[in-house]
């Protein structure tokens, strides 16, 4: 049965019962149980597989993931194949393709004059007004051939764009996909197919955008004011809290201006390093033992010891010696329950 013939089968069952009351409902069905042939419409313009879903090999997969289909694990295989983003006349996706990751995201090299970007990544553009989510950012979108070099104003809630957050993105279904100090988030495909349809959110996938952007140190031109690698961009001077540098869950919330909603996106759990007052509370100094990472003031307890965050930009920061600021997997609890958060940030080794 396809979720189109599922929806058309609920109706026809209101039908029959409307003189006593529409009171039947078909039972919930997981939509990877759904087949499909294509993702094209049927005669009635349904679509074959849910909002969340595309039809991968005649069967509905989530549209939003880059995992294998042969393991469990999040994330593709980095010595095998790589993240990528596929485009098809009725859905944007994500998923796992043969090839090595190169690149990791970062300024595109020309800013806004094309968009010209490295194999395995894509240019990305963000709005100069947006829905600023617990500093998440404003919202983002893809540029591609299809859609020329610059965002459509007037359109989406786009006003302008940011002028200095014009990235050369990865493509990613998790934390997993991007490489350390990069927050998997929403982006809108500037495919005019794919938004012809206001009600769809199929043109929307995920990309990894970096938490602090090379083009300043100040937070005015930041996607995130309080965005930090260390405790050295944490200062009032540069336009962020005085304190320090921390890493702590937090949630990736939908785009603003075109949500995927909760049965596509989900809930996002990354870790992001941020500016905070420096608490009263004693934390131990990195480098010191642990056991938890509420100990340490960094709030990451790595092998044992609290680790010192780190901008691989400025690696004497480390104490030099031969230590070098690396990227880490870091699994952190989420406050309140939940799932644990799988991510990658900096930190400068032992």
């Amino acid at each position: 049965m396809t979720s189109a013939h599922a929806r058309a089968a609920g109706s026809a069952s209101c039908l029959l019962t409307l003189l006593l009351g529409c009171t039947v409902s078909l039972p919930e069905i997981d939509a990877e149980r759904f087949a499909c042939v294509s993702d094209a419409r049927d005669d009635d313009g349904l679509l074959p597989c849910p909002e969340s879903h595309a039809c991968v090999l005649e069967r509905c997969r989530p549209r939003l993931d880059c995992q294998r289909e042969d393991i469990d694990a999040q994330g593709c295989a980095p010595e095998l194949d790589r993240c990528e983003l596929l485009i098809g006349d009725e859905t944007a996706r994500v998923a796992c393709v043969r090839g090595l990751q190169l690149e990791t995201s970062t300024r595109t090299p020309t800013l806004l004059s094309d968009c010209a970007c490295p194999d395995g990544t894509y240019c990305v553009g963000a709005s100069a007004v947006g829905s600023v989510d617990e500093g998440i950012g404003p919202s983002l979108f893809v540029l591609t051939e299809a859609s020329g070099p610059t965002l459509p104003l007037g359109r989406l809630g786009i006003e302008g764009e940011h002028s200095e957050a014009r990235v050369c993105a990865r493509a990613c279904g998790s934390e997993v996909d991007c490489s350390a100090g990069h927050t998997c988030r929403p982006a809108v495909v500037l495919q005019e197919h794919l938004l012809s349809r206001e009600t769809s959110t199929r043109s929307t996938v995920g990309v990894c955008m970096p938490d602090v952007l090379r083009t300043s140190s100040t937070a005015r031109a930041q996607l995130d004011g309080e965005a930090c690698y260390g405790a050295e961009a944490c200062r009032s001077e540069l336009g962020r809290t005085q304190g320090i540098c921390q890493a702590n869950p937090s949630t990736a919330p939908d785009h603003p201006s075109l949500p995927i909603g909760d049965a596509a996106w989900g809930v996002r759990r990354v870790l992001r390093t941020r500016c905070v007052p420096r608490p009263s509370t004693s934390f131990k100094d990195p480098g010191l033992g642990c056991v938890v990472h509420e100990e340490c003031a960094s709030q990451v307890c790595f092998d044992g010891r609290c680790a010192l965050l780190c901008d691989p930009m400025q690696p004497e920061v480390c104490g030099g010696s031969g230590r070098l600021c690396r990227d880490r997997t870091v699994v952190r609890n989420f406050p309140g329950g939940g799932p644990s958060v799988e991510d990658r940030i900096f930190l400068c080794d032992r």
